[in-house]
């Protein structure tokens, strides 16, 4: 559940955030990146490193995917 509602914030974010003057790849990814941050604290505070890259790598990801979707759509 908490994978599902952090995609859904990474797109909010990513359709929040159209006006900021990057590349959509460059873009998606930094939101991406900072929104699975919040997420993939928790394991590496556990000392659960590989999980917590994973969360923040996989949100990368979905991130550069959202946000390049988007970008082809609204064009």
């Amino acid at each position: 559940m908490r994978a599902f509602l952090n995609r859904v914030l990474i797109g909010l974010v990513v359709g929040i955030g159209d006006r900021i003057m990057l590349n959509c790849v460059l873009r998606g990814a930094i939101i991406g990146a900072v929104i699975s941050l919040m997420m993939g604290i928790i394991p590496l505070l556990e000392g659960d490193t590989m999980s917590a890259l994973n969360v923040i790598g996989f949100g990368v990801v979905y991130g550069i995917i959202a946000d390049v979707v988007a970008t082809k759509i609204s064009k």
